[in-house]
């Protein structure tokens, strides 16, 4: 018991006299619209701030601030950051137009902030520079949006907290617990959306002839940050609109770049990936996701591939699996599962630069694998041929 009392002694004694008081000023506040007079020992001018304080915490931060800056940040996660932090430096010492969302920010409002991520800006984007480290700066590219994703959760609550004086003030309204809970959904949702597209140019520049491509579309996705930080800092509408656009048109072909980024990953990293790893390489169930091998454990032939166009329910370019299971070859996707053509033992495999495929007859059909199975092709055109 003594130490439980010592416990709250040591809280109640952590409270400073700032904390007290603006607690005191709202709960004389809320007295205040209750009853319409002022308590005992509560002055008139710490009615008026405690009303003006109160009333800054219910009004909420425009919608527009809060979602406006996201693009910047999904197509440059470290450098988006570090634009917005510069900018929130900036704003809170007047020198660009105000903005709630920023000014005082304890996440972005802080010159270590902008010079670490700066300094991550560097050290992320230089690989991408030329086709020879490219391969490298991608591998690591979605932890730099896991880095964004959380960072800007920070941003979220530092803003709300942040700019007030008393952290312990803070809304408690079913209504705004959704509206929060709505915004930090949307500016994940959104982040994703728009990297995934981005990461989708990203592999197919890393794989075109072009030599100096991969610098040329790093230096304009840096100066398209610049560009929507700068419409953010001076009209947050504007740049709400804008977002909201860019979000919708990468919304629009999300699950095509998705599959086609399987596809790219599929035949330029993965390959480096089972090379450094030393991956040994299964034509067998073993080579089946574990969600899978309860439905295929007697497959005598399995191969990761790519179909080129839609077959029944699995569309174009989506990561499946070529399963020979008794007398019969399946086309496997997650669940979805289509039987291919019976004329198996006449298909070709085609060997190609990127990846390779595996022809039926009169092309009717085109299935795309990594090179990573290239010293196993001529076992696999065995396997083939006793279909």
């Amino acid at each position: 018991m003594s130490g439980s009392t010592s416990g709250i002694d040591s809280l109640l004694a952590s409270l400073s006299f700032v904390h007290m008081k603006t607690i005191a000023m709202v709960v004389g506040f809320v007295w205040i619209a209750a009853v319409g007079q002022p308590v005992a020992g509560f002055e008139a001018a710490d009615a008026a701030a405690a009303q003006v304080q109160a009333q800054a915490m219910l009004e909420p931060i425009p919608i527009a601030e809060v979602l406006g800056p996201l693009a910047p940040v999904a197509l440059s996660p470290f450098f988006g950051i570090t634009c917005l932090s510069g900018t929130s430096i900036l704003v809170s010492q007047g020198v660009l137009p105000e903005n709630r969302f920023l000014k005082g920010n304890r996440a972005l409002n802080n010159p270590v902030v902008f010079g670490s991520f700066l300094v991550l800006t560097i050290l992320t984007s230089l690989p991408r520079l030329s086709k020879v480290s490219k391969p490298f700066a991608q591998l690591v590219d979605q932890l730099e949006t896991y880095a964004a994703i959380l960072m800007v959760l920070v941003v979220h609550w530092a803003a709300r907290s942040g700019g007030a004086e008393s952290p312990e003030l803070v809304q408690a309204g079913m209504f705004t617990a959704s509206l929060e809970t709505f915004l930090v959904v949307a500016s994940v949702i959104n982040i994703v959306v728009i990297n995934a597209v981005k990461f989708f140019f990203e592999l197919a520049i890393l794989i075109s002839p072009v030599p100096v491509i991969d610098a040329l579309f790093e230096v304009m996705n840096k100066a398209v940050c610049i560009v929507l930080a700068a419409v953010y800092a001076f009209n947050p509408m504007v740049a709400f609109a804008v977002n909201i656009l860019i979000f919708l048109v990468c919304l629009l072909v999300f699950g095509w770049a998705r599959r086609k980024t399987g596809y790219y990953r599929g035949m330029t990293l993965e390959p480096l990936w089972a090379m450094l790893r030393k991956h040994e390489l299964h034509l067998s169930a073993d080579a089946l996701p574990h969600r899978l091998r309860e439905d295929w454990p007697d497959a005598e032939l399995v191969v990761e591939v790519f179909p080129d166009e839609r077959v029944g329910k699995i569309k174009s370019f989506a990561r499946s699996f070529l399963v020979r299971s008794g007398d019969q070859e399946w086309l496997v996707h997650g669940k979805d599962r289509e039987a291919l053509p019976a004329e198996l033992s006449q298909a070709g495999i085609d060997e190609g630069l990127l990846g390779h495929a595996i022809e039926w007859p009169e092309g009717n059909l085109r299935l795309v694998f990594s090179r990573r199975y290239s010293a196993a092709l001529g076992r696999l055109g065995e396997m083939l041929k006793q279909s």
